[in-house]
C-alpha cells in the first residue's frame, strides 16, 4: 500500500513510449519568462512554474544592468507567478532570469531574458 504523502512526492514522466515515476528531485526551471507592461521604471515579469519536484518551491529573479553592474538577487516567496520589479534606470538594458529551489537544491538558471525600460 502507497501512502498519500509517498504520492505527493512521485510524478508521472511521460514519453511517446512509455510512462514512469521519478522521486524527489530539484524543481524543473520556470518557463515563459516575459516582461509586460514595461516603462521608464518599471517592468512586470510573469513565468510559468515548472514541476516543484514534490516539495514546496520558491523563486530566486537574476536582474544585471547593461552586463557590467553586479547582479542582483530577488528571492520570490512560493506559489508566485509574478513579479514587479521597480526602481529601474530609464532606457536602461536589463537582462532578467528566473529560478525555482527546492529543499534540495536550485534549479538551474534557463536562458536570460533581455528587458530594455522606455525613455520617457
Amino acid at each position: 500500500m502507497v501512502s498519500t504523502r509517498a504520492l505527493l512526492a512521485i510524478r508521472w514522466v511521460t514519453t511517446s513510449s512509455r510512462s514512469t515515476l521519478s522521486k524527489r528531485s530539484v524543481p524543473d526551471p520556470p518557463e515563459a519568462l516575459e516582461s509586460m507592461n514595461v516603462s521608464h521604471q518599471s517592468a512586470l515579469l510573469i513565468w510559468v512554474p515548472g514541476f516543484d519536484g514534490g516539495l514546496t518551491q520558491s523563486f530566486q529573479l537574476r536582474i544585471q544592468r547593461n552586463q557590467e553592474n553586479p547582479i542582483t538577487y530577488i528571492h520570490i516567496p512560493m506559489n508566485s507567478t509574478s513579479y514587479l520589479l521597480s526602481g529601474l534606470e530609464q532606457a536602461a538594458l536589463y537582462e532578467t532570469s528566473i529560478s525555482a529551489k527546492n529543499a534540495l537544491e536550485k534549479a538551474h538558471i534557463p536562458h536570460l531574458l533581455p528587458l530594455k525600460t522606455k525613455s520617457e
